[in-house]
């Protein structure tokens, strides 16, 4: 019934309705004694209707006790369309404690593009558990603006990082992100930051042939020119697995130069 409650009011041309319901859901949640799983039915239905109205009540059940109720209310929050959900969001990434809570408001943060959130986020890089300064890398990824591409680039300008591989496939994620929304250009850029960098430490960094293959594709294809004067270092590299890379890249571009140079 309350499932249907909420499908109803938030049907289109009821706003008044939905707004309605959230409030008096948000109300009750606050003022009722009920068990949890009803709780976290009450959160369930303002994941799916809510909007402005329900963010400072979600945000309080972030400080809940229980900890399915916590993430209740933190995916309802990533999932609300209002922009003051991702500053809830990241007020509690600020004085969040507990490793795997920190991984789902990352992970939240990442989900809404919050480019508010870089800067934030990007100090959980250096964060003692390796998972959570995995999941700050992913989320820098989906947010993938000019400071998430930055601060990945810092990264990878340190081989001896821990995470130095998966800033590297990170940044590999926003270049092709880029070139798939024909932003060519832009990917071309990234694409060709990362093989030098990663060319450049190679001798002091793990294995990185996955990261330099992709970067070679990119380059070739979304900077055909670009990729066409760089074909000679390509099959020059004393890696055979870059040397094929280079050649596979140059007969898969749309363009004829990369072959030419070949």
């Amino acid at each position: 019934a309350l499932q249907n409650l909420g499908s109803y009011a938030s049907r289109p041309g009821a706003e008044t309705e939905r707004q309605a319901l959230a409030k008096v859901m948000i109300k009750t949640l606050e003022e009722k004694e009920m068990p949890l799983t009803i709780k976290n039915l009450f959160v369930l239905q303002l994941e799916r209707i809510g909007k402005a109205e329900s963010v400072p009540g979600l945000a309080k059940l972030l400080k809940a006790e229980d900890i399915h109720l916590r993430d209740y209310a933190r995916t309802a929050l990533e999932k609300n369309p209002d922009a003051s959900a991702t500053d809830a969001l990241l007020k509690e990434l600020n004085s969040a404690a507990d490793s795997s809570w920190k991984i789902g408001l990352i992970n939240s943060l990442g989900e809404r593009k919050a480019e508010s959130a870089v800067s934030t986020i990007a100090k959980a890089l250096n964060d003692s558990d390796a998972k959570v300064a995995a999941s700050a890398v992913t989320a820098l990824s989906y947010i993938g603006n000019e400071a998430s591409i930055q601060t990945l680039t810092e990264v990878i300008n340190k081989p001896s990082s821990p995470i130095y591989l998966k800033a590297g496939q990170g940044l590999v994620d926003i270049a092709q992100a880029k070139a798939a929304k024909k932003q060519t250009a832009d990917a071309g850029k990234i694409f060709d930051a990362i093989y030098e960098i990663t060319s450049k430490n190679v001798s002091n960094a793990p294995d990185a042939t996955s990261i330099r293959i992709a970067a070679i594709n990119g380059v070739i294809n979304c900077s055909p020119e670009k990729g066409a004067t760089l074909i000679t270092k390509f099959i020059n590299d004393e890696n055979p697995k870059i040397r094929t890379a280079a050649v596979a890249g140059a007969r898969l571009s749309s363009s004829d130069e990369p072959v030419k140079a070949l």
